[in-house]
């Protein structure tokens, strides 16, 4: 039996292997059951369906020529990484805390954010922005500011004075 040791950093595909990623990626989005994994012996195991998701997001970067890097997240985030993820500022972050909008933990005298709970904020992070900008575009239909001419388009006002 052959093992390999995992490389570090980006992994690639190569033009051959582009036609077998392909192939696998069609069978994970077609897929309507369990996947298994097996081994040259005829052990198998049902991955698990987070696993099978990582996988298809995987082969299906590979096959597109995509390099693929898998990294692990710790259990609890600092501001700065807990507000990279949520595209926000660290500030924004900090101000959420205070105000009890994420919960979170204390370790050594730093605020760490369970990841769990960064992610159960990001739906309503993104809901308020979908709120705010349909609530922008209401008010700039309200203002009429879609039905401005385009100034591209209109003529300056020498042209104008010269064909009138």
């Amino acid at each position: 039996m052959a093992m390999t040791v995992a490389p570090r950093g980006p992994v690639t595909s190569n033009e051959h292997e582009r036609p077998a990623l392909t192939d696998a990626e069609v069978l994970l989005r077609k897929r309507r059951g369990s996947i298994f994994l097996a081994d040259e012996r005829g052990e198998r195991i049902e991955l698990p369906e987070t696993v099978v998701r990582m996988v298809h997001q995987i082969v299906q970067s590979l096959a597109k020529g995509n390099p693929v890097e898998v990294t692990t997240m710790p259990k609890a985030l600092s501001i700065q990484r807990a507000a990279e993820f949520l595209d926000l500022r660290p500030e924004d972050v900090v101000r959420l805390i205070d105000q009890g909008e994420i919960p979170f933990v204390q370790t050594g005298g730093v605020r760490r954010i369970r990841f769990e709970d960064v992610l159960a904020y990001k739906p309503t992070r993104d809901a308020d922005r979908r709120a705010a900008l349909t609530e922008l575009t209401r008010l700039s239909q309200e203002l009429g500011l879609y039905d401005l001419d385009d100034e591209a388009t209109r003529p300056n006002r020498s042209q104008r004075v010269a064909e009138g």
